[in-house]
């Protein structure tokens, strides 16, 4: 079984930005197609996917019914976060008004 240490993307996205920021690795790794690390913020009890980070300051959130939320980057940058490595995984298109977004979401096959 694959992991963190294995994935080279996730990797490159660590070396690429640096450990500071685990919003900025995650928008890199998804930028270069990376799709087996998950990475999740806690606010509150409410455990959410990071999907995406988006230039107007908001972040794309998956929460636990599977439908997109947003929350703004310092509220994400600062909440707790779980990072989770899956071989499986699906993607999943949302349209929100005008926006269309493409996720890569861990499935529990």
């Amino acid at each position: 079984m694959a992991s963190f240490s294995q994935d080279r993307k996730w990797l490159e996205a660590k070396r690429a930005v640096g450990n500071l920021n685990w919003l900025e690795v995650i928008r890199y790794y998804r930028s270069i197609n990376g799709t087996n690390v998950f990475v999740y913020s806690v606010i509150e009890g409410d455990k959410r996917l990071i999907a995406d980070v988006l230039d107007d300051g908001h972040i794309l959130l998956v929460n636990k019914h599977g439908e997109p939320v947003f929350d703004s980057y310092e509220n994400v940058l600062n909440s707790r976060k779980i990072f989770k490595y899956n071989e499986d995984f699906l993607v999943r298109d949302f349209c929100i008004g005008s926006d269309k977004y493409r996720v890569v979401l861990e499935s529990h096959k």
